[in-house]
């Protein structure tokens, strides 16, 4: 994910002559690929071979958090042409930036396109809370998902990703 991540942060107060003083702030560091590192480790191939997982931003572009097929949630783009990928992997000098993955726009591996269909059928239904099903392609014969929607969020910040399993 290309260092990638979020922060969370809480300041910490002491107790100073009968006041609350400030003391200092509490910070965690959590990147995207450590998410995903957790999803694949928890519902992968070889735990749970038919659970796909998608963690993404609540509100539209719906960008990528984690996933737990192992595709990336972001892309390495060229700094003067996002519409072109960087043609290198690392360097200090490397002229390009990471691009955050939409849930609309994920390609990758076929669980990749039913996470993608899946989404695309619970945004339809306005995301709901009961079970919505999927099918991998128009035809008759399609494999048929269950899929479900849930929201994570923190009390009192404005955190709120959706997770689809």
């Amino acid at each position: 994910t290309l260092g990638l991540g979020i922060t969370a942060t809480h300041p910490i107060y002491d107790i100073a002559d009968g006041r609350s003083v400030f003391a200092g702030v509490l910070s965690v560091d959590y990147r995207f690929d450590d998410i995903g590192l957790f999803l694949q480790e928890s519902y992968g191939d070889n735990i749970f071979p038919t659970t796909l997982v998608a963690v993404f931003e609540e509100k539209n572009p719906y960008n990528l958090i984690g996933l737990s097929t192992g595709t990336e949630p972001s892309i390495l783009v060229l700094s003067e042409d996002q519409s072109k990928p960087c043609p290198f992997d690392r360097g200090d000098d490397v002229p390009c930036v990471p691009l955050r993955v939409g849930m609309e726009n994920l390609v990758g591996t076929p669980d990749d396109e039913v996470l993608v269909r899946a989404f695309q059928e619970h945004k339809k239904a306005n995301f709901p809370r009961e079970l919505v099903v999927s099918k991998t392609e128009d035809s008759i014969d399609a494999d048929i998902w269950v899929s479900q929607s849930s929201i994570y969020e923190q009390p009192g910040t404005s955190l709120r990703w959706r997770i689809i399993i």
